[in-house]
């Protein structure tokens, strides 16, 4: 139910106060909520700067504290955190040991190759031109005798 009373300043006073004690985080402030507390209508609250001024704060401060609200929520609780890092770290000292046994093993290749009298960089020079290109079976055909497990490495003790 609208007012048709002018807006005493009373009135105005109240308003404001309702608005800068506004600290509802469910509800969002409109100006259809000053309405039904005023009994005043939109065009009447907004002709008072000091109204209009306290409903843009009163916006601002619920933006705010929501946000607040929203950071300060952990995303992970500790516990889940403290069991992914764990889990993590393992995961990562595992491919650190699995890059140094194939870092060893290529090594190993590289040095026999060496002492059969082939140079390193002669291995690595494109395919000549015009030679025929392995099909996809015959690559996998020559290259199965390197598919196999990391043997295991002696350690620098023996």
């Amino acid at each position: 139910m609208t007012s048709y009373r002018k807006m005493t300043e009373s009135d105005v006073k109240k308003i404001t106060s309702y608005l800068i004690s506004y600290n509802s985080l469910e509800n969002v402030l409109s100006w259809k909520n000053v309405e039904q507390y005023s009994k005043f209508t939109r065009q009447a609250l907004q002709a008072h700067p000091r109204i209009k001024e306290a409903f843009q704060a009163a916006k601002l401060k619920l933006a705010n504290e929501r946000a607040s609200a929203k950071n300060s929520t952990p995303l992970l609780d500790s516990k889940a955190t403290t069991e992914l890092v764990k889990k993590l770290s393992a995961r990562i000292a595992l491919l650190e040991n699995q890059q140094e046994l194939w870092r060893r093993r290529w090594f190993r290749i590289a040095y026999n190759i060496r002492n059969q009298g082939v140079q390193m960089y002669d291995i690595d020079k494109p395919v000549p031109i015009g030679i025929k290109q392995l099909s996809d079976k015959e690559m996998r055909a020559e290259l199965s005798c390197f598919d196999q497990d990391i043997p295991p490495v002696a350690s620098r003790g023996e």
